[in-house]
């Protein structure tokens, strides 16, 4: 990326050798406390965002165990409204098989997609609103894997293409 983004990483990554290093290296973190709202990490990503910085972050609040979506959390729409900044969807896949390719020494295939810009009607969205938004970038999200990683959002598709 031509900017180092900032991204969200749970509080317990913060002091971890080999990981504490790695975010560093690739950007900055914003360490978060996990389990509840945490009002301190909202308030430097609000900083990011308005000083033009870039944020990286799951829209489900965590790395998913099984490669699959799962259900989005509204943090990166109630960011990119508060923050007024767009929101480029990006979906990564493969790297669940990571390990077995280290052992045999081969190169990861993993397969990084960009999805189209989404600017949020401007204003202060309630719950409701959150809701929507996330639920509409997460089924763009979907759309851009394959069906093995759609996950909770892979029967929605295809009731989508059936209609």
């Amino acid at each position: 990326m031509p900017r180092r983004a900032v991204v969200f990483a749970a509080d317990k990554w913060q002091k971890a050798p080999f990981f504490g290093w790695l975010l560093s290296f690739f950007g900055d973190a914003i360490y978060v406390q996990r389990g509840e709202p945490d009002r301190r990490a909202l308030a430097q990503a609000l900083d990011v965002l308005k000083a033009g910085g870039v944020l990286g972050l799951a829209p489900e609040g965590t790395r998913s165990r099984t490669g699959g979506l799962q259900q989005g959390r509204t943090g990166v729409v109630y960011l990119a409204s508060r923050g007024q900044a767009p929101i480029l969807p990006v979906v990564a896949f493969g790297q669940e098989k990571a390990f077995a390719h280290w052992l045999r020494l081969r190169r990861v295939p993993i397969k990084v997609r960009f999805g189209e810009l989404i600017t949020l009607p401007p204003g202060k969205y309630r719950t409701p609103q959150l809701g929507a938004h996330t639920d509409a970038l997460m089924m763009a999200l979907a759309r851009m894997l394959p069906p093995a990683y759609r996950g909770v959002y892979a029967q929605r598709l295809r009731e989508e293409k059936e209609s």
